[in-house]
């Protein structure tokens, strides 16, 4: 359950750290906040779903297959991550259309 509420206040906790900075920092966040999860959600799928593969293969003593499994996810998730991290920096507004996708200064940030 404890759990459960970390993520919440944790939020409100960097929210109010980053108003201290203005409403263009607290939109800046909001709109990675919107983007991460959906780019990212293959690495957050795998670490509910390595845990207990892991776990039951060491419960098992097959100790060669926590190692596999483990180094397949890391070379999964490389494989993810840079193609991700490209297409999002090739879908980024050119520099004469970013004076149109956010106020001055949420680009900033």
């Amino acid at each position: 359950m404890l759990a459960n509420v970390a993520t919440p206040i944790g939020g409100a906790y960097v929210t109010r750290a980053m108003a201290e900075f203005g409403d263009a920092a607290v939109a800046g966040m909001a709109i990675i906040g919107r983007v991460t999860p959906i780019a990212f959600a293959l690495i957050f799928a795998m670490s509910g779903a390595i845990g207990p593969i892991i776990g039951q293969n060491f419960g098992a003593g097959k100790h060669n297959r926590v190692r596999t499994s483990f180094n397949s996810s890391m070379v999964l998730i490389v494989v993810y991550v840079f193609p991700v991290v490209l297409v999002l920096y090739l879908l980024r507004p050119p520099p004469p259309l970013q004076t149109c996708s956010a106020q001055r200064g949420v680009r900033a940030i």
